[in-house]
């Protein structure tokens, strides 16, 4: 039977959102024809709206039943739980009161806080909590997860079966206790919101209210009073990143100290659009409008640079750049080049990706092209090595 051709652009804009493997994977399962129209539909899509992305998803998210944990490719949860989801079939517990909504507890956090906690659990997690919210608020969480982490949550959303509640709030249980010490994050989007009711007041009228606020919350009164400093030195910050950074950056002067760069400690929601006009604004050097690279290196090349060459490459980088795309990069990248700055500079790089807002695939996708030219230019210049190819000659 022939598919709606709205429901043909639901599953093309749907698939669209998935990785090239996952999306073939997916489309390998349903009828040879149907998947033809639906590859069809996908290659003659134009830019799709992020709204209607996000409308799309949801309505998938909206029509899965509430479902809970297969056991292939588990994580470390309590096996005598993980045995009771699939033993335990659903039943009637006989209770006259209704069960409280499982989750509760985290359906007043915020989307991009809860997607920075999630994002650094297994997908499995992330599933059975996604899929017992509501489907806006998942849908919201999984615009801010990584692109390769999205599609592995819809899968598994989608291989989820109905479980005993008992179960569930087990589960929920050690969720909560396994997420309780990462949602101390949620706590800094309130203080931000009392810092922006604070700037929209007048001058006079935020004087007696921080007045106020100091007598009654002395140190509510000071996370306030470091967000404004912190808010000021951000901003100057700002203002510098586009000047020419070839005199004061470079891969000669390791001995310089990193932590005295504002960078690191500077709030995501106070910096500048990322990507204001286009790409090649991001912290250009007067070396990248001069020199343009002649040899090609992919964003995935950089993972096979030496460590040395690699914080050369993130050094000449404009910070931003960094934090959107180590956001985006494989896990286990992220965590080496983070591992190889400075304590301070790290942490403050990784408080910036938690408090992401969601972004554009097209502007991490961006950053990290952003990246590699800077290290083809490195590489041009015998600044670095090229990337080794050892682990692909050894492999054949």
């Amino acid at each position: 039977m022939p598919m709606p051709s709205d429901n043909l652009r639901k599953a093309a804009v749907l698939i669209s959102t998935l990785d090239a493997s996952c999306a073939d994977a997916i489309l390998d399962q349903i009828p040879d024809e149907q998947a033809a129209r639906i590859r069809n539909a996908l290659m003659s899509l134009d830019a799709v709206d992020p709204a209607e992305q996000e409308s799309v998803v949801v309505e998938f998210l909206g029509k899965r039943p509430a479902r809970s944990l297969p056991l292939d490719g588990g994580v470390e949860l309590d096996q005598g739980l993980l045995s009771r989801v699939t033993s335990n079939p659903l039943r009637d517990t006989g209770r006259r009161s209704p069960d409280p909504v499982p989750f509760q507890f985290l359906h007043e956090a915020e989307a991009d806080d809860l997607g920075g906690v999630l994002s650094r659990e297994h997908p499995r997690i992330a599933a059975v909590v996604m899929s017992h919210l509501p489907p806006q608020k998942a849908a919201d969480i999984l615009t801010t997860l990584p692109a390769q982490m999205r599609t592995a949550v819809l899968r598994r959303i989608a291989d989820l079966e109905a479980a005993d509640p008992d179960v569930i709030r087990d589960l929920e249980l050690e969720l909560q206790v396994r997420l309780a010490g990462r949602l101390g994050a949620v706590r800094s989007s309130g203080v931000r919101a009392v810092w922006e009711i604070l700037q929209a007041a007048d001058s006079g009228d935020r004087r007696d209210l921080l007045r106020n606020l100091d007598a009654d919350d002395r140190e509510l009164a000071s996370r306030i009073a470091r967000r404004s400093t912190e808010t000021e030195d951000a901003n100057a910050a700002a203002r510098r990143v586009d000047e020419p950074l070839v005199e004061t950056t470079s891969a000669a002067s390791p001995a310089a100290d990193p932590s005295s760069d504002p960078v690191g400690d500077r709030p995501i929601d106070t910096m500048p659009n990322p990507f204001p006009d286009s790409v090649g604004q991001i912290g250009s050097h007067a070396t990248d409008r001069a020199i343009e690279p002649t040899c090609s290196l992919e964003f995935d090349g950089l993972a096979r640079l030496g460590d040395r060459d690699l914080v050369v490459v993130l050094r000449e980088s404009d910070p931003r750049c960094v934090t959107l795309a180590l956001a985006g990069a494989e896990p286990a990248f992220a965590g080496r080049a983070l591992a190889l700055l400075p304590a301070r500079e790290a942490r403050g790089i990784r408080r910036k990706m938690l408090g992401l807002r969601p972004l554009l695939l097209s502007d991490v996708d961006a950053a990290q092209r952003r990246m590699a030219e800077v290290a083809a230019r490195l590489v041009e210049q015998g600044t670095i090595g090229a990337p080794t190819i050892r682990r692909f000659a050894a492999a054949a």
